[in-house]
């Protein structure tokens, strides 16, 4: 994968798990844990919505899958096939995680919609800005790759989660 494609997949992983982090604070909705004979492990403190598993596996995959059959010109029987497939393994990480009595329905669909508006928005609204940035840095100094408006919405959001790491347990313990 070439540089540009690459980092329209980093950020889209890196936004997932930006939505994640805000979200999950601003829900506040705790795992089910209605299995009698769970038996709850490291992530027994955090809290379960949206599922962190079926958002960041949905927006990567679909990213990658995406971007892999464009840059392989792949033709639509192939796009469907590994379609399937990709979406297969994502079905199958959000089973888990409700057979293991960690999520519910309804935080592994909201993971699920998170995920493909996510994956939408950096490979199909932002896919031509994002590469055409990544093509051209040679032409820009080290002040304008700095102080953008990508980055200043990217440091907005970082602020807000080292804010919600730092503050978050003091506000809603």
């Amino acid at each position: 994968m070439d540089v540009p494609n690459a980092f329209v997949v980093t950020c889209t992983i890196y936004s997932a798990l930006g939505v994640l982090s805000i979200l999950k604070s601003f829900h506040h909705e705790a795992r089910p844990f209605f299995i009698m004979d769970l038996t709850p492990t490291k992530c027994w403190l955090e809290y379960g919505n949206p599922s962190g598993h079926s958002l960041t596996s949905m927006s990567l995959y679909l990213a990658m899958w995406d971007l892999l059959c464009r840059n392989y010109n792949a033709d639509k029987k192939t796009r469907i096939c590994t379609l399937i497939l990709t979406l297969f393994v994502v079905f199958a990480i959000a089973f888990s995680r409700i057979y293991h009595g960690l999520h519910t329905y309804n935080q592994i669909v909201l993971g699920w919609g998170l995920g493909v508006g996510v994956y939408w928005l950096f490979c199909h609204v932002a896919y031509d800005r994002l590469t055409k940035y990544v093509s051209e840095t040679y032409k820009y100094s080290i002040k304008e790759l700095a102080w953008n408006r990508g980055a200043q919405i990217f440091y907005c959001f970082y602020g807000i989660a080292i804010f919600n790491f730092l503050f978050g347990e003091m506000i809603h313990p």
